[in-house]
């Protein structure tokens, strides 16, 4: 006979959580103002006092978790073009310069491309980089490809970084995710324990407990992620990123994972470019802002600039 929990034993914020860190921080968000709202009573400033910090944690983790990713996406772009640029270009030039030297065929040029141009086009991102470094021991044999072998030796470097970096991040990745669960969890614990309490407090009028929670979030179990908007932008150059924003308390995270400075604000138009508001992200640095922060009320377009001239910059904004 199976065992079927009671509901009321059923924690439903842990529930309708678990695979959503996003509706995790709708719910706490709405509750902890809803609380904060009522701190005259001293039942709900003791909830609130309980819950803020827990609710500290969550959004630090939940905050780090999505810029993690965001450098992780960043990391695999600029890897994946070195990539494509090795498949195309690169081996071709590099095969070319060889043939000059030693026709197709001949043992010298089956010695040092003995399958051609295949491992480079094909095969795990490591094997790839194993291949690069390779050819460059090879090409130490033959003087008259020395120009050649500095091309592939620098290649090989800056593949391999790039390769440990995005495997740096992806690491960064999975620990800020563990940490942001285990927040998660604690903070669901505890507005599940502030369920509790607030019908003791409200046993004779149950409608007062609904007051403290988003319902609607709460019982929409279905799958709900962040959405992230991000992309290379020109030296100097200005882009809208969003438009329509009508809560001033639209909230996003920025990540800056290129290597110029780039500001965010709010404008009264698409293509305004930046002046005296906004914040401003230097290369490695994130911040979460809502739209109010970023420039007058009522404002409906978030665009970017980037405050280098010369260089292009990269930008990354997730609704939170």
């Amino acid at each position: 006979m199976s065992y079927i929990i009671w509901h009321y034993a059923e924690n439903q914020i842990d529930n309708c959580t678990k695979e959503s860190k996003k509706r995790m921080n709708r719910i706490i968000s709405d509750h902890l103002s809803k609380l904060h709202a009522g701190i005259a009573d001293p039942d709900i400033l003791a909830l609130y006092n309980r819950t803020l910090p827990l609710k500290t944690d969550f959004s630090g983790s939940y905050a780090g978790a999505i810029s993690a990713n965001a450098y992780y996406k960043g990391r695999t772009a600029a890897y994946d073009l070195l990539k494509n640029e090795l498949s195309s270009t690169k081996i071709e030039d590099w095969d070319i310069q060889i043939q000059v030297v030693f026709r197709k065929g001949t043992p010298e040029y089956i010695g040092l491309l003995p399958r051609g141009r295949e491992p480079f086009q094909k095969g795990t991102n490591d094997q790839r980089i194993d291949e690069v470094r390779a050819l460059g021991l090879r090409l130490a044999a033959y003087p008259a490809l020395a120009a050649v072998k500095v091309s592939v030796d620098a290649f090989a470097t800056s593949f391999g970084n790039a390769r440990d970096i995005q495997q740096e991040k992806e690491l960064l990745v999975a620990e800020n995710s563990s940490s942001n669960e285990i927040h998660r969890k604690a903070l669901a614990n505890m507005m599940y324990g502030n369920l509790g309490v607030l019908m003791d407090k409200f046993r004779d009028d149950p409608k007062q407990i609904e007051k403290y929670f988003d319902l609607e979030v709460i019982r929409n179990t279905g799958s709900e992620t962040n959405e992230t908007i991000e992309g290379p932008i020109a030296g100097g150059d200005s882009v809208n990123l969003i438009d329509g924003v009508t809560d001033p308390n639209t909230e996003w995270l920025f990540t800056n994972t290129g290597i110029t400075t780039v500001i965010y604000f709010m404008a009264n138009t698409p293509d305004a470019v930046f002046t005296d508001y906004g914040q401003k992200v230097n290369p490695g640095e994130t911040y979460t802002k809502k739209a109010i922060d970023l420039g007058p009320e009522g404002y409906p377009y978030l665009n970017v600039s980037n405050m280098d001239p010369d260089n292009q910059g990269y930008y990354s904004v997730t609704a939170m």
